[in-house]
């Protein structure tokens, strides 16, 4: 029996969605698509910085919109929701807010009247509040037994010391929210102009409703926040949690952005250092000296820069060991030119992801959606794709040398001190 013939590809597949725009600002795009009758629908705001709005308390401000709103109480809402078997859920990114409901698509039309009502008409019961209040405080002191939950926090406030984006969820600030905030966030943060993405099959009548009713909203115009710097404490920084087993590692900066030519390699970096199975960190700390069950690395973008991070979680007496491992791996990458059998395998990887992320009418909706909020061009992931081919060790070693001296990096340890 033959081996299957390798094809090298050279690029991947892009489906381009149609685009609507409205004189309010508003933008609907949409792509038909998918061997089963089922629609995404996905409302994106972006924000700002502004008034010093925290990322936690929209994403507060967007869970009570479910809470009730002029024409729908709170059990109406789930009843609908239930009744027609949508799935909603919302997320939120540092400078975006997205709002996304999954279900077949013939259900679909008879919910659009619900989902404006509730983004426009919500109206933050303080009896509603004071419950959803006590389920959150609820939770976050459940996450906070966590040591990963703490690290993350932490890190992100010495990350953004001086920006919004390192105002972190707490106690406290659950206990000052109250409904008059709310509805001061959602004026200046939802009644601006946002996108709507419809993808899936037989999505016509979808889209020809959600777009009547997005041509008659009035909005006001985005207004241009304040430019700051975001700056970060190069610094290491240990927080104890008694009574933890692990204690968890989170190590990083902020670097560039998508459009600086240094992001390409930066995300080969990334990958080899702990961005995939057989990444570098995931050789050392956990297959040959097992201080860890999993150790990774991600760059995550947002506008014109990205948070880099090295995450693990550790034995207690072993945090040190292993951050002098992830300092070593990190200085051999600044010294020592990586072979060229393991830079393949690295963009191999990187490619084969790539061509995952093609699977579907979703995924092909979630391209378009990265290409038109953040203003890329239209043959940004072909690009990448072919110039990742061109990536040669003696530039990731230049990146290395530039982005990742120890001393540049914030370092932080939560759990048992030694």
């Amino acid at each position: 029996m033959k081996a299957p013939i390798i094809q090298t590809l050279h690029s991947i597949p892009h489906q381009v969605a149609q685009s609507q725009f409205f004189s309010n600002g508003c933008a609907l795009h949409w792509l038909e698509g998918g061997s089963q009758e089922v629609a995404k629908v996905e409302w994106i705001w972006e924000h700002q910085p502004v008034n010093g709005i925290a990322p936690w308390e929209k994403d507060i401000v967007q869970k009570m919109q479910f809470e009730g709103s002029e024409n729908y109480s709170r059990k109406q809402i789930a009843e609908l929701l239930d009744f027609y078997g949508v799935f909603s859920q919302f997320e939120g990114w540092m400078n975006f807010t997205s709002l996304v409901w999954h279900g077949l698509t013939r259900n679909m039309p008879s919910l659009i009247d619900l989902l404006f009502d509730i983004q426009w008409n919500p109206i933050f019961a303080e009896d509603e509040w004071k419950t959803l209040q006590q389920s959150e405080i609820q939770s976050f002191h459940l996450s906070n037994e966590k040591v990963n939950h703490r690290a993350r926090r932490l890190f992100n406030h010495h990350l953004f010391s001086n920006h919004p984006f390192g105002q972190t969820l707490s106690e406290e600030g659950l206990q000052k929210m109250n409904v008059a905030r709310m509805k001061e966030i959602h004026q200046t943060l939802f009644k601006k102009p946002f996108h709507v993405f419809v993808s899936g099959k037989n999505i016509g009548e979808l889209v020809e409703m959600i777009g009547q009713k997005m041509a008659q909203i009035s909005l006001e115009k985005h207004q241009e926040g304040p430019n700051t710097t975001i700056s970060y404490d190069k610094n290491y920084f240990f927080e104890e949690k008694v009574g933890a087993q692990q204690n968890c590692i989170r190590i990083g900066r902020l670097a560039m952005g998508r459009n600086h030519p240094d992001f390409l390699g930066f995300q080969v970096l990334n990958t080899v250092i702990g961005g995939y199975f057989g990444s570098r960190l995931m050789k050392n700390l956990r297959e040959d000296k097992g201080l860890t069950y999993g150790i990774g690395s991600m760059c995550y973008p947002f506008y014109d820069q990205s948070m880099f991070f090295i995450n693990a979680e550790v034995k207690a007496s072993e945090a040190n060991l292993a951050m002098d491992e992830i300092q070593k791996e990190l200085q051999i990458l600044q010294t020592e030119r990586m072979m060229e059998e393991e830079l393949g395998l690295v963009i191999s990887t990187m490619q084969g992801q790539m061509i995952q992320g093609c699977d579907g009418i979703f995924a092909h909706m979630d391209r378009n959606k990265n290409i038109l909020l953040n203003q890329l061009p239209s043959d940004y992931y072909s690009n990448f794709f072919e110039k990742l081919s061109l990536i040669n060790s003696e530039e990731l070693m230049k990146l290395s040398q530039k982005y990742l001296l120890w001393d540049d990096l914030l370092r932080v340890n939560v759990g048992l001190g030694n």
